[in-house]
């Protein structure tokens, strides 16, 4: 090594030193100073902030698996564990688990741009522009940025995923992430069955509907419907009996869950992916299906109770279903005010306090962004979902391993049921829910590079 280059070595240590040191101390001091005055929770989540952002330099691919595991959990204490920072108020653990995707996945991003060799990038990047520019256009401003802030990361979740997979077994390692992340959620939703789970009518809406450490019982299912997908997938790889058996029962506990969310578009969700997933791949099940539904609907009656209004000509007009239609009917004249970028994202709500006098999600994901983005943010992002579900068929038709073949048909699956419930449902901006569907979605994308790489003989290059 020459005397200059070791001269900028030095110079650079030295550099670090100087940053290092300073912070470190910043970081004990602020813990003092926190415990001293009680603030023993901010403390603990300050260091374990600052134990991720450490351990991101490190490997982010562990960090990704720890906010895997955990983010799912989150919501739950959205209300309890709230708090401000220089004056930002209700600044939640969700919020926060957002802010350091985005910041330290963006690094992420910089430092390996040249690898990001992907035909989504161009549309997500016009939808994002098209959300920002949206936000000019706001009723409320602030609440649009946050809400583009959260798209912003799901996005660079996607993205860091799809670079960070490179074989079939660190595909496995995500889908085995995401199922473990479904125990907790289902333990507290299964209790939640036992202690509540009756069905009570109230204005043809139930008492209860299960929604575990989620927010809504819509998104919980969705969440559901994600785990169930990667199940199916990991179910063709695994040759022990009792692996098998507890998959199943996993499994059926799941469905349970799914039930009692009370959700007929998760129902209609479910239902569809399951039956495309096994006509791609496990056609015996079909035949299986019809009992398995009959099943349910002989032990749980309830479902009938909750279908039965849809089909019933006098309670149809007091139906979820019937004030949607006509929220939908009255929400398309505010697309007119500003056709091209929308009246910005995140303000659906504020502009449907104007057509009922209260604040009232769309229950229509397209619906909600053709208001908020106008028409270059809605076909950036119907082309995202449709470009999604073309990879997965690529997936499958370039699959040679059957983990690979399972894990395409159960995107594909999960995309067609995602592309249907969004007509009626709100998926698009549940944060919890979207992280899964998004790293699904990468796990795809990476699949069907994988087998590029397999024939063309560069999987071990």
């Amino acid at each position: 090594m020459s005397s200059r280059e070791l001269a900028v070595r030095d110079t650079q240590r030295l550099a670090n030193n100087f940053l290092v040191i300073p912070l470190i101390i910043l970081w004990l001091m602020a813990t003092a100073y926190l415990t001293g005055i009680g603030e023993v929770f901010l403390a603990v989540g300050i260091n374990l902030g600052a134990g991720l952002i450490i351990l991101w330099f490190i490997n982010a691919r562990t960090v990704l698996g720890i906010l895997l595991i955990v983010r799912i959990l989150l919501d739950a204490f959205h209300e309890n564990l709230s708090f401000s920072i220089a004056g930002i108020k209700s600044l939640s653990l969700p919020a926060l688990s957002g802010i350091y995707l985005a910041l330290f996945g963006t690094l992420y991003l910089v430092q390996n741009y040249h690898t990001l060799h992907t035909r989504l990038v161009v549309p997500i990047a016009i939808f994002l522009l098209a959300a920002g520019a949206s936000t000019l256009l706001a009723y409320n401003f602030e609440l649009s940025i946050v809400e583009l802030l959260e798209l912003y990361s799901y996005f660079v979740l996607f993205l860091i995923t799809v670079h960070i997979i490179r074989d079939e077994s660190q595909l496995k390692s995500f889908a085995l992430l995401i199922i473990l992340s479904s125990l907790v959620p289902l333990l507290i939703g299964s209790i939640e069955i036992i202690q509540h789970g009756r069905f009570v009518e109230v204005g043809l809406e139930p008492s209860f509907r299960a929604k575990s450490t989620l927010t809504h019982p819509t998104a919980y299912g969705f969440y559901l419907l994600v785990v169930s997908c990667l199940l199916l997938s990991l179910y063709s790889t695994v040759k022990s009996a009792g692996y098998r058996l507890s998959m199943v029962l996993l499994l059926l506990l799941i469905t349970l869950n799914v039930v009692f969310t009370f959700t007929r578009g998760v129902w209609l969700a479910f239902v569809t992916a399951v039956l495309i997933f096994s006509f791609l791949r496990y056609k015996k099940l079909l035949l299986l299906l019809p009992v398995l539904f009959y099943g349910i609907f002989q032990t749980i009656p309830y479902v009938y109770e909750r279908l039965e209004p849809l089909f019933n000509a006098h309670q149809y007009k007091y139906t979820s279903f019937a004030w949607r239609t006509k929220l939908w009917s009255s929400s398309i004249p505010f697309f007119y005010d500003s056709p091209v970028f929308g009246s910005g994202i995140g303000n659906y709500e504020l502009i449907s306090k104007q057509i009922e006098g209260r604040y009232m999600a769309a229950h229509n994901d397209y619906i909600r962004l053709l208001i908020e983005t106008g028409l270059v943010g809605t076909v950036s992002f119907v082309a995202i979902l449709f470009l999604l579900l073309a990879t997965g068929w690529q997936a499958l038709r370039y699959a040679t391993t059957n983990f690979e073949k399972s894990l395409a048909a159960g995107f594909i699956s999960l995309m067609i049921a995602y592309i249907v419930l969004s007509l009626t449902d709100n998926l698009f901006n549940n944060g919890a829910m979207q992280w899964y569907f998004w790293t699904f979605a990468a796990m795809t994308v990476a699949s069907a590079r994988i087998s590029r790489w397999r024939k063309e003989g560069l999987l071990n290059q």
